[in-house]
């Protein structure tokens, strides 16, 4: 999964394309990315194109650091006719409820189960839901990152 360093780098397609739209959001089907700023640099913002207040915290997959299974990842790119070579992998970042004393920082969590695929070609992406139950919805980012 070559492409998600350009991801992260911000080279990305101008427009990601969701044919089926994503999971509890069908009409909406095209997004952009963009880095987020201040101390959550590290992460990209993708926002819809049909509702600008839809938007999504993503952490990208640094190439060979992903905590998902090469298998599982070539796999859900089999499923989708994607080029896995040409593929960049996101994680959906969320916010859990806090605990007192928590910061921000500490209540990050990764949904491992369905990343999203992005042919970086082209623009075409997908939320895919890993078979494995192994993998999380709300890992923590310490241990997703």
């Amino acid at each position: 999964m070559p492409q998600t360093d350009d991801i992260a780098a911000g080279k990305a397609p101008p427009v990601i394309y969701f044919p089926g739209g994503l999971p509890g959001f069908p009409g909406a089907t095209h997004f952009v990315l963009r880095r987020a700023s201040g101390p959550f640099d590290a992460f990209l913002v993708m926002q819809s194109a049909e509702d600008p207040d839809l938007r999504f915290l993503m952490l990208p997959c640094a190439n060979g650091t992903q905590p998902l299974r090469a298998a599982d990842l070539e796999a859900a790119c089999a499923a989708h006719g994607l080029a896995s070579q040409q593929v960049a992998v996101l994680l959906v970042v969320s916010r859990q409820p806090a605990e007192e004393g928590t910061d921000l920082a500490a209540r990050l969590c990764a949904n491992l189960r369905a990343p999203v695929l992005i042919d970086t070609t082209n623009g075409i992406a997908v939320q895919h839901v890993l078979d494995s139950p192994g993998y999380s919805l709300r890992t923590p980012l310490p241990q997703a990152a």
